[in-house]
């Protein structure tokens, strides 16, 4: 008798498993897709959202008293995804006042971003990305971050 359970029964993460023979496109991305989502779920469930301590953190302050630009120190926080938002050095946003009805608070937000890098050109004329940049972008807004 087999005991093992069918699939439509068990919930959970499916991980590939390689033999002699077995190798293609859509293993290689369900291998990848695997590590991703353990990783996700890793952070999530260890670290928590916001921003973690280490020997960065994210800070942002102002250039000066009066400038509408603000400084974001190097740091890595997660987001309510388990995705990890690395800044690795310092950058800087401008805060566009006509944006906004004034006087408001305005908070400064990381977010996680994905970008397609590296593009090529295969034999038969489509184009694909051979990889995709984990980044950040800055969202300057009047309502706290979800």
């Amino acid at each position: 008798m087999d005991n093992t359970p069918q699939e439509k029964e068990t919930p959970g993460y499916k991980r590939v498993h390689f033999f002699k023979y077995f190798l293609t496109e859509e293993d290689w991305n369900d291998r990848h897709d695997y590590h991703v989502q353990k990783r996700l779920l890793h952070s999530s469930v260890m670290h928590g959202m916001g921003i973690q301590d280490g020997q960065n953190t994210l800070l942002v302050r102002a250039d000066e008293p009066a400038s509408l630009r603000v400084e974001i120190t190097p740091g890595i926080g997660t987001d309510s995804k388990g995705r990890e938002i690395f800044v690795p050095a310092p950058d800087t946003t401008t805060v566009e006042p006509d944006k906004f009805q004034l006087p408001c608070v305005l908070y400064i937000k990381v977010v996680y971003q994905e970008m397609a890098a590296d593009r090529v050109r295969l034999k038969d004329g489509r184009i694909e990305n051979r990889y995709f940049r984990e980044t950040y972008r800055f969202i300057v807004s009047d309502r706290p971050a979800d």
